[in-house]
């Protein structure tokens, strides 16, 4: 028998007690297919990561990424580190218009939360991930 209990602003899903996943409004949480996930966590492939939307854009092109990011940073006038790269800390507040590898990822996330957790868990042929953290006043 399933127990269902309902708490404002969460949603919770569980075929199991020892399965589960809770979704609360302020966790920031995506899907890729697990061989696209993997890259992801192997910087061999660039996210996206939109607030709209839980299925991030994708890029495996490293030239057409860094095309794409300076086309972007000029437009919102962001000036580029030594290396042609946009600075990891602009990646989090304006990771709608960015694509990032997983190290750019994680860096830009503590950068702009304290006390951030992390997470991915296996479903099927997904991987859902995601982070939830504080942000510093």
């Amino acid at each position: 028998m399933n127990k269902l209990v309902i708490r404002k602003g969460l949603f919770e899903t569980s075929s199991s007690s020892e399965d589960s996943l809770s979704v609360y409004q302020d966790m920031s949480i995506f899907v890729l297919p697990k061989d696209l996930y993997q890259k992801f966590e192997d910087n061999e492939l660039y996210l996206k990561l939109c607030t709209d939307s839980i299925i991030p854009m994708v890029a495996e092109d490293y030239n057409w990424v860094k095309e794409e990011n300076k086309r972007v940073a000029k437009k919102y006038k962001i000036k580029l580190d030594n290396n042609g790269e946009v600075p990891y800390y602009y990646c989090f507040t304006n990771r709608n218009s960015f694509y990032i590898n997983y190290e750019t990822y994680i860096a830009s996330i503590r950068h702009y939360f304290y006390d951030v957790e992390f997470f991915n868990k296996e479903n099927n042929d997904e991987v859902i991930f995601g982070f939830y953290g504080y942000i510093e006043d």
